[in-house]
């Protein structure tokens, strides 16, 4: 009976040894998606910035703009 709660001790250790490490192993996944999550976000953000300039330059060109599009036509 000593040397069955023996094993079943250890047993209990190593799989809480195992679920303290998926614990961090979970948390880590967590930080890397938040950070993932706030790289696309700035991304997006950034395209969208672009998007917009070029809508301007579209709705309001510029000289360059004006000059470069009569004589490709």
């Amino acid at each position: 009976m000593v040397g069955q709660k023996q094993r079943f001790d250890k047993y209990i250790a190593r799989n809480n040894e195992a679920l303290e490490f998926l614990h961090r192993e979970i948390a880590d996944v967590r930080r890397e998606n938040a950070e993932l999550k706030e790289c696309v976000s700035e991304q997006q953000e950034a395209e969208e910035r672009a998007a917009a300039k070029a809508r301007q330059r579209t709705d309001n060109p510029t000289f360059v703009d004006r000059v470069t599009r009569r004589f490709k036509s």
